[in-house]
């Protein structure tokens, strides 16, 4: 996977952006405490892969008991990581 500078406040506008999605307009704290212990459980490491702090948002999610949000990131995760793959129409659920 790709690695990318750590910033925690992606995390946060993501999260956002899926609760927006799902019309939660009130998980702004939820999204800080989010990008809190992900950047928390990051901690001094040099290299952290996109993936692995896309995991682990979707693990603080069901943490949180934020089931369907955590449905909704691993579907958009999904979806946007099979664009980048060259796969064949008919393979593509």
């Amino acid at each position: 996977g790709s690695l990318v500078e750590f910033d925690k406040n992606r995390i946060a506008a993501a999260v956002r952006k899926c609760a927006h999605a799902n019309e939660k307009y009130d998980k702004e704290e939820l999204a800080a405490a989010i990008a809190d212990e992900v950047e928390k459980r990051v901690g001094d490491r040099n290299e952290v892969s996109v993936k692995t702090l896309h995991n682990m948002v979707e693990l603080l999610l069901q943490v949180n008991q934020e089931f369907d949000l955590a449905k909704s990131y691993i579907l958009y995760r999904y979806e946007k990581d099979s664009k980048h793959k060259e796969i064949p129409d008919y393979v593509q659920v």
